[in-house]
C-alpha cells in the first residue's frame, strides 16, 4: 500500500514501477513538448516557493517525495507531449538550469571522493543529463509552447555564457513565466548564500539535484493520440494550479471542432484555436472575467464563475456531431467578435465624453461591461442615443455605489437591459430604465466626508472636473500615475501649517487631522510633481503645482493662502460639481475652476 505525506505540491511515497523517479521519467524521452493548446505558464510566487521548500525538505530528510501525476502523449516513446503537469515540469527545468548556472560561477565542478575506491562526483553533469538529451547543448530536451519558446530557448536552456537577459516586456502572456524564472533563480541564490566556501556551495547544489532527480517520484501516465490526450486534459486539474474556466472552454471548443477530423487536421485546429484565444486574452486582459461577462451579456441566466463551463456546454451541445461542431464554431466566432468589442470598453479610444465616461466606469465597477457589450454590438457608437446610454450607465454606476447598492443586483439590471438591446426593444425605453434605476437617494456630501480620502469616486470627480475644464486633456489618463494629494499634509505637519489653517487659534489645533481629511483638501498629483514637497509650506507647494499637467492642480497657484476657509469652500465646490457631472438629466450648468468659483462667492 502506498503511503503519502501530502504537501501542496505533492507528498511522499517510495519509488517503484508505478511511481518512478522524476529523472527516469524525464530521461525516458529525447524531447518533451508543451503543445500550443495548453495554457501558458501560470505559477506564481506561492507555488514556486512551495516547490522549493519541498525540495529542501527532501534534501534534508532523504525521504522520497511524491511529485504528482505527469501525463504524456507519445507514439514512439522517444518524443512526448506533456498533457498534465506542464506547470510543474516547466518549473523543474527552470530550476535545474538555475542550479547549473550557479555551478558556472564556481571554479570547481567536481566533488572529490571521500574515501579510496569512490569516483569523483561530476555535479554539473547531472544537470546536463536532464537539460540535454545528448552532447549537443543546442538540442534541448524540453520544448515550451511557442508563446514562451523564445524566452525558454534563449534565456533559460543555454549555458550561462550564451544566455540572453530575461527582459521586462509588456507582453501579458509571458509575464508570469518571466517572473517565475526570476523567482526560481532568486531562491537558489538565497539558499546557496548560507554556504561559505565554493566546495560547500557545490555540495549543496549536488544534494538539491539528487533530491530533485532521485527522490522526487511521480505517477506516470502515457497516452498515444491527440483525442485521448485532450479528453484527459479536460477532465483533470493540474495538481499545482487548477485549470481555469477559459482553459476548459477552449479545450471543449477544440474537442468539438476536431471531432471526426484527421490527426493532422486536429492539430491544425487546436493550434488555430489556441492562437485565436491568445489574441482574445491580449485584447481582454482578464479572459476569465471577459468570458463570464460575455455569457451574461448574451444570455438571460445568471452565470457564476464556477458555472461558466456548464453554460458554454449547454449552448453548444447537440446529439448530432455535425450540428455540435457548427454550434461550437458559431459560438467561437461570436466570442472572437465579443473580445474586439470588450477591448473598446476596457481600453476606450473613441475620444470625447464617451471615452471619459467609460474610463470613469472602469475604475469603479466591472458589471457595466455586460450592458456595453450589447450596446457596441447593436447600436451605432456615433449616435446620440449610444452616447447618452454610456453617460447614463456611468451616472447609474456612481450613484449606485455611493448609495451602497448591491453589486449583483446592478449586474442583473445590466443583463436585463442588454437583453432589451439584443431583442430590438426601443433604445429610448432602455434609456428611461437607466434613468429610473439611477434615481436613488444619495448624500454626496456625507459620502465624500466619510470616504473621500480612500474612494475612487474622489479621484474620478477631480479627474472629471479637470477634463470638463480642459477638454483637450484626453491624453492624461486616469491611472496609477495620478494619485490623490493632501494639500495641507496629513502627517508630519509642523505647527506652521496648523497656524495657517486655524488662523493661529491653538485651541483648535487638535481638529487638524479631521480638517485635512476633508475632500476639499485633496487634489490630483501627476508624476511631474515632486512628492517630497508634501510637508512644505503652501507657498512653496503651490509654486510647484504650477508645473502640473492638471488644470485643477495648477489652479491652486491662484490662491494666496490655504486655510480652513479654502478647504470648506473647495469641498462645497466639489459637491456642486458632482451634482453637475453625475446628474441624471444632462445639466446645462457651466463648471468653473475653483479659483473662479471662489472669487464669485
Amino acid at each position: 500500500m502506498i503511503q503519502f505525506r501530502y504537501s501542496k505540491t505533492g507528498g511522499h511515497v517510495e519509488s517503484n514501477a508505478s511511481t518512478p523517479k522524476l529523472a527516469d521519467v524525464i530521461r525516458q524521452f529525447r524531447e518533451i513538448h508543451v503543445d500550443d493548446y495548453q495554457r501558458t505558464y501560470s505559477w506564481e510566487k506561492e507555488q514556486i516557493d512551495e516547490l522549493f521548500e519541498d525540495l529542501k525538505d527532501t534534501a534534508s530528510s532523504g525521504e522520497p517525495h511524491f511529485f504528482g501525476t505527469l501525463i504524456f502523449e507519445s507514439r514512439d516513446g522517444l518524443r512526448a507531449t506533456i498533457v498534465d503537469g506542464q506547470q510543474r515540469l516547466t518549473t523543474i527545468f527552470v530550476l535545474v538550469a538555475a542550479l547549473r548556472d550557479e555551478i558556472s560561477k564556481l571554479s570547481i565542478t567536481t566533488i572529490d571522493p571521500e574515501r579510496h575506491g569512490q569516483l569523483p562526483v561530476f555535479v554539473v553533469g547531472k544537470a546536463w543529463s536532464i537539460l540535454y538529451p545528448g552532447q549537443d547543448t543546442s538540442e534541448h530536451r524540453f520544448l515550451s509552447n511557442r508563446f514562451l519558446q523564445d524566452i525558454f530557448e534563449k534565456g533559460v536552456m543555454p549555458e550561462p555564457s550564451q544566455q540572453q537577459e530575461i527582459k521586462d516586456r509588456k507582453v501579458a502572456i509571458s509575464l508570469r513565466f518571466r517572473k517565475g524564472i526570476k523567482r526560481v533563480r532568486s531562491l537558489v541564490r538565497e539558499d546557496l548564500a548560507a554556504y561559505p566556501s565554493e566546495l560547500d556551495k557545490l555540495k549543496r547544489i549536488n544534494s538539491l539535484l539528487d533530491a530533485l532527480l532521485e527522490k522526487f517520484v511521480v505517477l506516470r501516465v502515457l497516452t498515444s493520440n491527440l483525442s485521448e490526450s485532450l479528453d484527459i486534459f479536460l477532465t483533470l486539474n493540474n495538481r499545482g494550479l487548477p485549470l481555469g474556466p477559459s482553459d476548459l472552454v477552449r479545450g471543449l471548443i477544440m474537442s468539438n471542432l476536431g471531432q471526426g477530423e484527421s490527426e493532422k487536421d486536429q492539430s491544425k485546429i487546436y493550434k488555430r484555436v489556441f492562437t485565436e484565444w491568445t489574441s482574445i486574452a491580449d485584447m481582454v486582459i482578464e479572459p476569465e472575467i471577459f468570458l463570464r461577462h460575455y455569457l451574461v451579456a448574451t444570455g438571460k441566466s445568471k452565470v457564476q464563475k464556477k458555472r461558466v463551463v456548464e453554460a458554454v456546454t449547454n449552448r453548444i451541445k447537440d446529439e448530432d456531431p455535425i450540428a455540435r461542431k457548427k454550434k461550437s464554431q458559431t459560438f467561437w466566432n461570436d466570442v472572437l467578435e465579443g473580445a474586439e468589442l470588450y477591448q473598446k470598453i476596457i481600453d476606450p479610444k473613441m475620444g470625447g465624453d464617451t471615452q471619459l465616461h467609460i474610463e470613469l466606469l472602469e475604475g469603479l465597477i466591472k458589471s457595466h461591461r455586460v450592458l456595453l457589450l450589447s450596446a457596441f454590438k447593436h447600436m451605432d457608437e456615433q449616435s446620440p442615443d449610444f452616447q447618452e446610454l454610456v453617460r447614463l450607465t456611468m451616472v447609474l454606476g456612481y450613484r449606485w455605489v455611493i448609495s451602497g447598492g448591491n453589486a449583483q443586483q446592478l449586474e442583473d439590471f445590466f443583463q436585463l437591459r442588454s437583453t432589451d438591446l439584443r431583442e430590438g426593444l426601443p433604445v429610448r425605453s432602455v434609456l428611461e430604465e437607466l434613468k429610473r434605476k439611477a434615481d436613488v437617494e444619495i448624500d454626496i456630501s456625507e459620502f465624500l466626508a466619510e470616504e473621500g480620502e480612500s474612494s475612487f469616486v474622489t479621484k474620478a470627480l477631480l479627474y472629471s472636473l479637470n477634463r470638463k475644464l480642459t477638454p483637450d486633456s484626453i491624453e492624461i489618463k486616469l491611472n496609477k500615475s495620478l494619485h490623490l494629494e493632501h494639500i495641507a499634509p496629513r502627517s508630519d505637519a509642523d505647527d506652521a501649517w496648523k497656524v495657517d489653517l486655524f488662523g493661529g487659534e491653538s485651541a483648535r489645533f487638535e481638529e487638524y487631522d479631521q480638517l485635512v481629511s476633508e475632500v476639499g483638501n485633496l487634489t490630483l498629483l501627476d508624476s511631474k510633481i515632486n512628492i517630497k514637497l508634501q510637508t512644505k509650506p503652501f507657498n512653496i507647494k503651490s509654486a510647484k503645482y504650477d508645473l502640473s499637467v492638471l488644470k485643477i492642480t495648477r489652479d491652486l497657484v491662484n490662491l494666496r493662502e490655504w486655510s480652513e476657509k479654502e478647504i470648506k469652500a473647495r469641498t462645497k465646490w466639489l459637491v456642486e460639481a458632482f451634482e453637475v457631472i453625475w446628474s441624471i438629466e444632462p445639466s446645462p450648468k457651466k463648471l468653473l475652476s475653483f479659483s473662479e468659483w471662489y472669487s464669485n462667492q
